[in-house]
């Protein structure tokens, strides 16, 4: 049997395993409640609402780059300036769906690796690459000192390629204006390490190593509300789920240095 309230000031209280469906009455000026008899899965509810996201925001990353390239008008100066910040806020966005979506799936244990032979030198030139634009905004250099062994591991290699990418981010971020951000490869018996410094004279993290080291996500996240924190929390678990670990420390010359090892051989579970 339905159900009839009066609507009152302040919240309704439902709950928690119903979901309620308000319809008005315009009869009476009341609304009814259709309880839908199964509970609301809050992880399906996100990845549902990440996905309905997307499409609206590459619509509106294309518009934004069309401004930008003054394909729809001249634009002045602080126009540019106004559209590049539209842009990146855009892509920040875009970046925090995927990644609340990925922790889904890792929560879950519903996250899939599509593991092929790699060319893992060439996949970090390429990520070093697109990261340039970004670094030159802070007049940071990017250095990659990797090994001259070609090295073709069998990964997932655009998870790698995003571990990679986040790093190079934090690392620009987090590096002093005019400063230098480093790239280092090391093999280290079956298992390789991929190493990105900032070059920061004094500690610069500011908490997001908690996040390597295990501790509660949630206070760090609120310490870092650029998405930081969420960046490395999506890091590590995918190094992870390739049978490697993840780690942070700093280092006189080099700064403060993010390091990932991964082991040359198979992915777990291939």
């Amino acid at each position: 049997m339905k159900q009839v309230h009066t609507p009152t000031a302040g919240h309704i209280a439902v709950p928690d395993n119903l979901a309620v469906r308000w319809v008005p009455d315009l009869r009476g000026g009341r609304c009814v409640s259709a309880p839908v008899a199964r509970p609301v899965d809050p992880h399906a509810l996100i990845a549902v609402a990440s996905h309905a996201a997307r499409t609206p925001l590459t619509t509106a990353t294309g518009y934004g780059e069309l401004l930008a390239d003054g394909d729809l008008g001249a634009l002045n100066e602080d126009q540019r300036a106004g559209v590049a910040a539209i842009v990146n806020g855009i892509a920040r966005l875009e970046r925090l769906f995927g990644h609340v979506t990925d922790l889904i799936h890792i929560q879950a244990g519903t996250l899939a690796l599509f593991v092929e032979e790699l060319d893992y030198l060439a996949c970090v030139a390429d990520v070093a690459t697109l990261a340039r634009p970004l670094a030159s905004e802070k007049w940071v250099q990017i250095t990659v000192d990797t090994l001259t062994t070609e090295l073709r591991p069998r990964w997932d290699g655009r998870r790698i390629a995003q571990v990679l990418a986040s790093l190079l981010e934090i690392a620009i971020a987090s590096a002093p204006a005019g400063g230098q951000v480093t790239v280092r490869t090391r093999v280290f018996g079956r298992r390789l390490m991929t190493e990105v410094a900032n070059g920061a004279p004094e500690p610069s993290l500011h908490g997001l190593d908690d996040v390597l080291g295990g501790l509660d996500a949630g206070p760090v996240a609120t310490r870092s509300p650029d998405g930081r924190a969420l960046d490395l929390l999506v890091c590590k678990a995918l190094v992870e789920a390739h049978g490697g670990s993840m780690g942070a420390e700093h280092l006189p010359g080099l700064g403060d240095n993010i390091w990932f090892q991964v082991p040359l051989g198979h992915a777990p579970g291939e």
